[in-house]
């Protein structure tokens, strides 16, 4: 039970550091000019890390919660992609 929760919270935190490591990999500050936008905060990266390891659980290759990791990191960037073209919309 205690390497569960021990692998359990590593795979949060990796998909977190994933997460924003594919946003800097994107779109690096010293490049484009872009910065992270005010929203991205400290609070926020712990709901993504709380809601995939409290509402999705242990992810194993092959499983449903492995699979539901995946949409809900696409929809998060799916939504994130939304966001800055609306704003840049009205610009």
């Amino acid at each position: 039970m205690k390497n569960e929760r021990k692998h359990f919270m590593l795979s949060a935190i990796l998909s977190v550091v994933l997460l924003f490591g594919a946003l800097a990999a994107v779109a690096p500050a010293d490049q484009s000019g872009l910065r992270i936008p005010a929203q991205v905060t400290g609070d926020l990266a712990w709901e993504h890390v709380s809601y995939l390891s409290e509402a999705i659980g242990v992810r194993v290759v092959g499983t449903p919660q492995k699979e539901a990791t995946a949409d809900y990191i696409i929809e998060q960037f799916e939504e994130m992609v939304m966001k800055w073209r609306f704003s840049h919309s009205l610009l």
